[in-house]
């Protein structure tokens, strides 16, 4: 979109260097747009030969590095120069200060589908092998399409704006180019950066006979030409404008016929403006970004005072949408029209019969007049060849290792259409961006020269396009779903970094190391004392020994990538890093394996170079597994860090070539660890990352539970082995594992911060990402604590076990690793049709697990996160715990239930907020404890708030109940259960056994509980004989006390008064109160307070709707209690016992005997302290044994509030509520 501009007057062959401005004259805007052209020009020439076509700057090192999973590609964050352009990307997020720039940038990358500068962007294949690369360009930004650039002090724009605009695509490169990694040679590529081949030049052919040929118009203009429809000469189209395209207006409605737009303005000023006979070309952003041209349409009529624009034709259906301001639909004028002729006077077109642009000639020599004698003719210049801009590649090498055999067996070509569709209808479909031969011109592309009216004319000779030049830059090789190569090129390339200058890098052959020339071993000895630079170049290099990396500062071990292979064949490790300070391992692979494993070796490389970019990560880590078995039944670790400082693993490959009973990690930690950094390397082993002393650990059923005592079975004859971690970085890795992940306890200690974050995770039956152990104390909060955020697990085994204290489990996805085939089951609608059996918390989703401290697990939280269709229960407390908060997790599909505190676990303080747990208790559940989406027991302060369940056991068969929310154990003091929407219980149809939406037993007796605008519902319709809505203070079953006084026997029994006296009141009926004390030292009889308000209870069946057992006051009011049927006409809908009753302000309704039956007793006895009244049901309300009679009937029904009239009972006064 042009700018109103005077003239264009920048010219690189004139070779100025700036402007100066002198004293007493008038201000162009050409002169200081010149300037700006000078800058931008030297800047751009600057970068180029600096940094070379393509390059990302350290400072970035994510920069546009594309990443797949599960065929979701996502861009990093940071900057490139594309040709001396610099990109962008400021990621999602914005939340993160550059303090280098002082400035904003996000902290996360942005999906494909959000990019800033494709708001519509093509679908990404399913399959396929191809390249990504990045298109950058720039265009101008008026007011128009950025409103901001209006001061509105002065209510009128002023200068426009160039934009640097980016995106990223895929697009298909043939088979042989990709194995040979020469992307840049493809036809496919040198297509899509071919340069416009067309030229322009502009010819006075105006003036009297007997004077040279002149401009005769009596403004001063400047012109535009500009492309329409690319294509070769006779296909390709231009249109024409002599205010450069700046006449503009922002389209505000369109007409239901859309054959009338309403626009902001209809005249520029007062002499340019839009009239009729004009053609507009109406397009918005969407169609711009994405290289497309608008729609051309003929103004028929003008209403200036409406601003109302009348078409002669209509508009394409459901093309623009002036409601999304975003896109900023806009119309600008061209000023072709009528009848164009040639520079003979011979008619060319008739614009008024055709869609208003004119084709360009095929005669090159043909000169197509304008206006006020101006004449343009278009030529073909030579074709460009490739460019490789100083042979200098836009790409990093890749080694031949990398890609020879890269589709052997056969890859699927990419999914991707080359041509692509004009969104216009009618329009057929069109090449863009394709230009391959001379005479090809680009929609888009355009030329300007300037008029003046003393005649003169800026000629143009054969001139190449002014713009738009778009730049390419390819950022990997991709196989969708789950691969890429990276292909960018980082700057500065190694050689130039600044510990390489001060002691100068030294390079490493693989035929000097392996004939013992000169051995990586040698060169690192060489620098060990003073610092620097080893350079690995591509190669197998055979360790013989582990590389000994002790005792040495500020040293750099750089390879190839995947092209640089260290082989190790021992059992100990292939590289140990001790004892040492700035040590940087990047870009390079170890393989490690036992002795005489030579053959094993070179049979993994041949499997794992081509699937890696082929294949899957099953296929990859199955491989790697077998191999192991046929050749190995001992294993070593790739990588030992241990007793150092500044350590830096970045960018590298360690494959553990092992079976699966591999008892060492790949990479091992041991010792203390100061500000490691271990970053984007992909681990591929038994177990990934780990303290090397437990991983090998017979850890029986739950194997998160690693105390002191079992690290000290693991020493190994050296000691007792700890890890000690200060300030660990574990981020944007890659593990394939057939057992742990990421795995760290025993005698653990985390300073500072341990985060672990952005990682893949494929892992086995020990855990995904395993963490306990302990974190450092402070009198400053929050100083050490322990992160583990936004990975994504796939797993067998448990999902996330964090076990110290200060854990922030964030937005994470657990979800099951049933691609592996490890002889595990992980898929739960697998799962749901084999026994009934017992789900084991080590298939668990995220478990809140006990360290090395041996009272309680404090301050961890549990946010954000996503669990889905694993085997076992979503969220598990597994420890006494001091504050815990789960909040805005989501669990769905899971086979065990939604969060669940494991027997013997307890708490101090919990809150479950704004959870959503959706199908779960999946794999059928027999026995007499029953099952729940929330179950909570012996916590001191629980808060239950917000939380959406939608599906308890709907799929499963079993004995077992299922409840809603289930909170249990005497030892709580505060219970609130506020704002949860529970519905969907039990399999429709069959047997729903004993169970509760809402489920409150055996609480302190002194408890506070507050139920309170619940909506619980029975939304499947099951046979129900013994379903609830509501329970609270039933007696506590058998099972659940006996493992309450287990856990007041163990280890993690420590919270006081986790054991207490329990009151469990008899039904109505017996005289005597049945007293349940667990544990010694009961406490005195004390009366709780139970409020439930403003809840909508519904049920099946003929057991009660709610019904609250308790030694208390309770409140029961403003409540809606439903039974959604009629049947049970014997039996009551709401069943209260309690030392005081308050029933007020219910709705209730359904079949029953009453809507209520209140009993009030103390010590047995029967009492008055009941109060009822302003209830509304069919229904009467009995009290005490009563039978509810007509007049209470009566009175509920009319909802007056008169006191309900009760029947007494024998032996006792006539009484009226207190009201």
């Amino acid at each position: 979109m042009g700018g109103d501009y005077t003239r264009l007057t920048f010219d690189p062959s004139n070779h100025f260097a700036g402007v100066r401005m002198q004293q007493g004259r008038v201000q162009l805007d050409s002169d200081w747009n010149e300037l700006v052209d000078i800058f931008e020009r030297r800047n751009r020439a600057q970068g180029l030969d600096t940094f070379g076509p393509c390059a990302v700057p350290r400072e970035t090192p994510d920069a546009f590095k594309i990443r797949l999973v599960d065929g979701a590609m996502t861009i990093g964050v940071g900057r490139v120069y594309v040709d001396g352009l610099l990109a962008e990307n400021q990621g999602s997020a914005m939340a993160t200060v550059d303090p280098l720039l002082g400035e904003l940038r996000g902290s996360e990358p942005i999906p494909y589908e959000a990019q800033p500068f494709s708001p519509q962007p093509p679908a990404l294949p399913a399959s396929g092998a191809g390249i990504a690369y990045l298109e950058v360009w720039q265009r101008e930004v008026t007011a128009i399409q950025d409103p901001n650039l209006v001061e509105r002090a002065l209510g009128v724009d002023t200068a426009t704006r160039l934009q640097s605009a980016w995106r990223v695509r895929v697009r298909p490169i043939a088979q042989q180019y990709l194995a040979a990694g020469d992307v840049e040679g493809s036809p496919e590529w040198q297509s899509l950066i071919a340069a416009p081949s067309g030229r322009l030049s502009s010819v006075p052919v105006g003036g009297l006979d007997d004077a040279p040929p002149a401009y005769t118009g009596g403004e001063n203009r400047l012109y535009r030409i500009e492309l329409h429809d690319s294509g070769p000469a006779g296909t390709a189209t231009f249109k024409w404008s002599s205010t450069n395209g700046s006449v503009v207006s922002a389209v505000v409605a369109i007409s239901h016929d859309r054959t009338q737009l309403t626009v902001a303005r209809v005249e520029r000023d007062r002499v340019v403006g839009i009239q009729p006979g004009d053609w507009v070309e109406v397009i918005d952003d969407e169609l711009e970004l994405a290289g497309e041209v608008g729609v051309m349409a003929l103004v028929q009529g003008v209403d200036s005072t409406a601003g109302l624009l009348r078409l002669a034709s209509e508009l394409p259906e459901d093309l623009f949408d002036p409601s999304a301001t975003e896109r900023h639909t806009r119309v600008r004028r061209w000023d072709q029209k009528g009848s164009v002729v040639d520079a003979s006077g011979r008619e060319y077109v008739n614009l008024d019969v055709t869609d208003g642009v004119i084709p360009v000639p095929t005669d090159s020599a043909m000169q197509i007049v304008l206006e006020d004698g101006i004449a343009v003719s278009f030529s073909g210049g030579a074709p460009h060849p490739p460019r490789r801009v100083g042979g200098r590649p836009r790409t990093r090498v890749v080694a031949e290792e990398e890609l020879v055999t890269f589709f052997e067996g056969g890859v699927e070509a990419l999914d991707v259409e080359v041509l692509e569709t004009s969104p216009h209808p009618g329009r057929p479909t069109r090449r863009r961006h394709q230009a391959s031969h001379a005479q090809d011109y680009r929609s888009g592309d355009y030329w300007t020269f300037a008029a003046r009216s003393d005649g003169w004319l800026e000629v143009l000779d054969a001139a190449p396009p002014r713009g738009v030049w778009r730049h390419y830059c390819p950022l990997a090789i991709v196989n969708f779903p789950d691969f890429s190569l990276d292909l960018r090129v980082m700057w500065p390339p190694p050689e130039l970094t600044r510990a390489d200058r001060a002691s100068g890098a030294i390079s490493v052959t693989a035929t000097g190391h392996n004939d013992g020339t000169f051995t990586i071993q040698q060169a690192i000895d060489r620098v060990k004392g003073t610092g620097g630079h080893v350079s690995l170049g591509p190669g197998l290099f055979w360790l013989a020994e582990p590389l000994d990396v002790t005792r040495t500062e500020s040293i750099r071990l750089t390879g190839s990538g995947w092209a640089t292979v260290l082989l190790y064949d021992g059992t100990d490790t292939a590289v140990r890093v001790e004892q040492s300070v700035g040590v940087t391992i990047e870009e390079l692979t170890v393989l490690s394996a036992a002795r005489g494993l030579a053959a094993g070796a070179r049979q993994a490389l041949s499997v794992l170079l081509p699937r890696g970019l082929s294949g899957t990560a099953a296929d990859v880590l199955t491989s790697l597994q077998t191999i192991g078995s046929q050749h190995s039944s001992e294993s070593a670790c790739c990588l030992t860090l241990g007793d150092s400082a500044d350590v830096n693993v970045r960018g590298c490959m360690a494959i553990q070539l092992a079976d699966s009973a591999a008892e060492v990690p790949a990479v091992a930690l041991r010792g203390l660890l100061v500000n490691a950094r271990i970053t984007e390397n992909t681990i591929v082993g038994a177990s990934g990352l780990a303290n090397r002393e437990v991983v090998g650990l017979a850890m029986g059923e739950q194997p998160y539970l690693v105390d002191a005592a079992h690290a000290a079975e693991a020493s190994r004859g050296a000691g007792v082995p700890y890890l000690v971690t200060a300030g660990l970085t574990v981020r944007d890795n890659d593990l394939w594992c057939s057992r742990a992940g990421i795995s760290m306890g025993g005698l653990t200690l985390h300073l500072f911060e341990t985060r672990i974050a952005h990682n893949r995770v494929w892992a086995g039956q020990s855990g995904g990402i395993v963490l306990t152990g302990a974190t450092g104390e402070s009198a400053q909060p929050g100083v050490h604590r322990l992160t583990v955020e936004d990975n994504l697990i796939r797993v067998v085994g448990p999902g996330i076990v964090a076990g110290t204290d200060r854990a922030r489990v964030r937005g994470n996805v657990v979800s099951p690793n049933a691609a592996l085939n490890l002889g595990r089951r992980a898929a739960v609608d697998e799962a749901a049709t084999q026994p009934a059996r017992r789900v084991p918390h080590p298939e668990s989703g995220i478990v809140v697990a006990r360290g090395l401290r041996l009272d309680a697990t404090d301050d961890c939280e549990v946010t954000g996160n996503q669990v889905v269709g694993i085997a076992g229960h979503g969220i598990v407390v597994a420890s006494a715990t001091g504050t815990l908060r789960v909040e805005a997790n989501e669990v769905t599909g899971v086979g065990g239930m939604g969060i669940e505190m494991a027997p013997g676990s307890a708490g101090q303080h919990m809150v479950i907020r704004a959870n959503r747990l959706h199908d779960v208790i999946r794999i059928p559940r027999n026995g007499t404890l029953p099952a729940a989406a929330v179950r909570l027991h012996d916590i001191a302060h629980v808060e239950v708030l917000e939380n959406m369940v939608d599906g308890v056991g709907q799929t499963a068969l079993g004995t077992a109940g299922r409840d809603g929310i289930q909170l249990s154990g005497s030892g709580s003091r505060i219970v609130r259960v506020r704002g949860n929407d529970l519905r969907g219980f039990g399999v429709s149809g069959s047997a729903l056994p004993d169970s509760a939406g809402v489920s409150i037993d055996g609480t302190a007796p002194s408890a506070e509980v507050d139920v309170s605008t619940n909506v619980v519902r029975l939304s499947t319709t099951p046979v129900a004989p013994a379903w609830r809505a509501l329970r609270i203070g039933m007696p506590l079953a058998p099972s659940i006390e006996q493992q309450i006084r287990r856990a007041a026997v163990g280890p993690i029994g420590v919270l006081e008064g986790l054991i207490r006296s329990t009151v469990l009141r008899q039904p109505p009926g017996q005289a005597t109160p049945q007293a349940a004390t667990v544990g010694a030292g009961a406490a005195p009889a004390a009366q709780a307070l139970i409020s439930v308000r403003g809840n909508l209870l519904e049920a099946l069946g003929p057991a009660p709707t709610v019904e609250i057992n308790v030694a208390g006051v309770c409140t029961f009011a403003d409540n809606q209690c439903l039974r959604a049927d009629s049947q049970f006409s014997t039996s009551t809908i709401i069943s209260l016992q309690a030392d005081a009753a308050i029933f007020t302000g219910n709705h209730v309704r359904g079949g029953g005997q009453f809507a209520a039956d209140i009993n009030t007793r103390t010590n047995g006895q029967v009492n008055q302290a009941w109060s009822v009244v302003g209830n509304v049901s069919v229904q009467g309300v009995r009290i005490n044994g009563g039978t509810g009679n007509s007049s209470a009937n009566v009175n509920s029904i009319a909802g007056i509030g008169v006191p309900t009239v009760a029947e007494p009972a024998a032996g006792a006064p006539s009484t009226r509520s207190t009201g």
